[in-house]
């Protein structure tokens, strides 16, 4: 285990010197000046992080045999439930090691070690939950590990319990165990059975980390039947809660999610009355790219109907930002997202007057990047909508 800090016995021996002072001196102690880098300075430390379980734990090396060749998987599956706590501790951290490879993690598979990690996933030690819930989100990258998972009733029960379990780190690798089974829509359709939405909804103010795997895998479970659970699971009303976070990742995920559910009729009324273009509106004028992106992707789902054109139609100046974001061609999903939202509101003679007068010359100027044709198709689409002239009856 490495020390999070950097130079950490001098700056834990010597507090009242400046860190980066410390971390200088030893640079010039070794007669030689290297490039500061940026944890030369602020921040002070260099955090680590790592997938690996890390509930601490005591464990004797010199008690514990060792599987090697071809009897290290059917070892390994024996001692999972020994009458010794340490040898399955042991057993479980030498099984998440292994399993990275994809030909030991298919022989794992066929030895039905999922089925062995059931009741270990809801054992009274927070190290072994968490190393077994490690585990399965190792399994759960092959497509056959994804599928003996789901087909396992009492492990999916367990899994949708420990969502909710008291230690931190069992939550994260069940989060991360769910988007890796969420990744495959057949066994995303087992998820949504089990009534999986519900629960990932209720637990969207967890930790930072939690939250974000949280909500990529309900944006893979909104893709069929996930849209109308969650909405009626007051889905709607926690994620609109989430635009009110500072961080830029969970705010982008919370508006995608949101996006897919306003593909649905249901979905667009509720962003009417929760007045969800003006929130959109807000975060396009965010500095993050993957919020004002993902705020330009919702905007064309909540004016697809001719009200909704109107609602936008009254909030001011909503053209100016699209327009804005629509010259940046070295992130083309972004500038693919605004043109189709400023065709979209374009629709509606007020905006396409406004764009008209006070930036026709600006989108007719716009470049498109050579890597993505498409977009200069959705660009001529939006050239057609300034220059449309409805047809009046004499």
């Amino acid at each position: 285990m490495f020390s999070h800090f950097k130079n950490s016995y001098l700056q834990g021996n010597c507090q009242d010197i400046n860190s980066g002072v410390i971390n200088r001196c030893v640079q010039r102690a070794w007669d030689e000046i290297k490039d500061i880098n940026g944890y030369c300075l602020e921040p002070e430390f260099n955090k680590l992080t790592s997938e690996q379980p890390n509930i601490p734990i005591d464990i004797n090396p010199f008690k514990i045999s060792e599987g090697f060749g071809r009897i290290a998987l059917p070892k390994l599956r024996r001692e999972l439930h020994s009458a010794d706590i340490e040898i399955v501790i042991a057993a479980l951290t030498s099984l998440s090691d292994i399993v990275h490879y994809p030909e030991r993690c298919y022989e794992a598979i066929r030895l039905k070690v999922t089925d062995r990690l059931v009741d270990l996933l809801c054992h009274e030690l927070p190290p072994i939950r968490e190393r077994a819930a490690f585990t399965l989100k190792v399994l759960a990258g092959m497509a056959m590990g994804k599928e003996f998972i789901v087909n396992n009733e009492d492990l999916l029960e367990n899994l949708l319990e420990k969502v909710e379990d008291e230690f931190v780190e069992v939550r994260i690798h069940v989060a991360a165990c769910l988007e890796m089974i969420a990744r495959y829509w057949k066994t995303a359709d087992v998820l949504v059975e089990m009534g999986f939405i519900p629960i990932l909804l209720a637990n969207l103010f967890d930790a930072v980390e939690i939250v974000e795997i949280h909500l990529d895998t309900l944006y893979l479970l909104f893709y069929c039947d996930g849209k109308q659970i969650a909405i009626d699971g007051n889905g709607f009303d926690i994620l609109t809660k989430l635009l009110n976070v500072n961080e830029g990742p969970i705010l982008a995920k919370a508006v995608k999610a949101l996006s897919s559910l306003c593909m649905i009729k249901e979905g667009r009324q509720l962003a009417k009355e929760y007045r969800l273009l003006n929130e959109l509106s807000r975060l396009l004028y965010d500095d993050r790219i993957e919020v004002h992106t993902a705020a330009a992707e919702a905007m064309i789902f909540c004016t697809i109907k001719s009200e909704e054109k109107i609602i936008a139609s009254k909030i001011k100046g909503i053209p100016k930002r699209p327009i804005h974001l629509c010259k940046n061609r070295l992130n083309p999903s972004t500038q693919l997202f605004a043109i189709k939202a400023l065709t979209s509101l374009c629709e509606h003679p007020k905006v396409r007057n406004e764009v008209n007068e006070k930036y026709y010359g600006d989108v007719e100027k716009v470049q498109i990047t050579s890597e993505r044709p498409e977009i200069q198709y959705f660009k001529n689409t939006l050239m057609q909508m300034l220059q449309w002239t409805p047809h009046r009856k004499n």
